[in-house]
């Protein structure tokens, strides 16, 4: 069961690639330009057909993450675009609006779709669900608890689950950190990636990020599912995700070899890895807090 999970990395840096695949990855995830609910660096729909062949070439599979909500106006546009990139050679699409998942239904390439619509999928009848549309996958919410996740799991077969990084806990279409600068007036605060915000009453700093479709809010901590990995490959998680976004490279090139590790029965390499990066807010997250108590 734990020689079948698929390991899918995020990437911003192209160079990055072959690093990538000799920590142990099996999937590249490339963001869309203009496509995206995300604070990765997007690529654009050329560049990505460019790098498909150097990703390939390396054994690995690729994705490209359009996660966004499209209006009425853009919906066909970037459906087209979706079904052009699969063309092109792209082996997945992760998408959140169910306009592109209806589209790949009537073009016959559900099969290469993944659903991750972030925080909503939350049950083993969604789950269920979408997985019977024939898509390749769905992402079961990082915030529900261990036992939550294993149920959904254990129910719904190729599920897939973000394992490590910074996880995504609000998207707004309103443009707020532009709008708060605009108060303030200052210059844009727009695409920048150093910006964290702290609730008045506790300590820990979230990473904000406002593309030009939205603003978003990311966790104060740095998922770390080391101790859960095997339980999670044994009941049924195909393919574990690890996000790169606001990290260094070489935390995210060690964590894809820790979690390499662990799923092989190597245990020690998870406390050598939560020491050398003791600074930084590891986490287990939401994973011992049950939703509904």
């Amino acid at each position: 069961m734990k020689d079948m999970v698929k390991t899918a990395v995020t990437c911003e840096d192209s160079r990055l690639i072959g690093a990538l695949r000799k920590a142990g990855a099996d999937e590249v995830i490339l963001a869309l330009e203009n496509g995206c609910f995300s604070a990765l660096k997007p690529f654009a729909a050329d560049e990505i057909i460019a790098l498909s062949t150097r990703v390939h070439a390396e054994g690995m599979t690729l994705s490209v993450l359009m996660n966004r909500l499209f209006p009425q106006d853009e919906a066909a546009s970037f459906q087209n675009q979706m079904i052009w990139l699969l063309n092109e050679g792209i082996d997945h699409i992760i998408a959140a609006d169910p306009g592109l998942l209806y589209h790949a239904l009537t073009k016959g390439v559900a099969d290469r779709l993944i659903f991750d619509p972030e925080t909503l999928m939350t049950n083993s009848r969604d789950a269920l669900f979408y997985r019977q549309l024939g898509l390749s996958s769905v992402m079961i919410s990082q915030l529900l608890c261990e036992e939550e996740i294993l149920s959904i799991a254990q129910n719904v077969p190729g599920c897939s689950l973000c394992v490590f990084g910074h996880q995504l806990m609000s998207v707004s279409g309103r443009p707020l950190l532009d709008a708060y600068a605009l108060r303030k007036g200052t210059d844009s605060l727009r695409g920048k990636k150093d910006l964290l915000l702290k609730e008045e009453k506790r300590e820990e700093k979230m990473p904000a990020y406002e593309n030009d479709y939205a603003a978003m809010i990311y966790s104060d901590y740095i998922q770390d599912s080391f101790d859960q990995l095997v339980s999670f490959a044994a009941n049924g998680i195909s393919r574990m995700v690890y996000q790169g976004v606001f990290l260094p490279d070489e935390m995210l090139l060690d964590a894809i070899r820790t979690g390499k590790k662990v799923l092989a029965g190597d245990q020690t390499g998870k406390e050598a890895f939560r020491k050398k990066y003791s600074g930084l807010p590891l986490s287990d997250g939401y994973y011992g807090i049950k939703t509904i108590k």
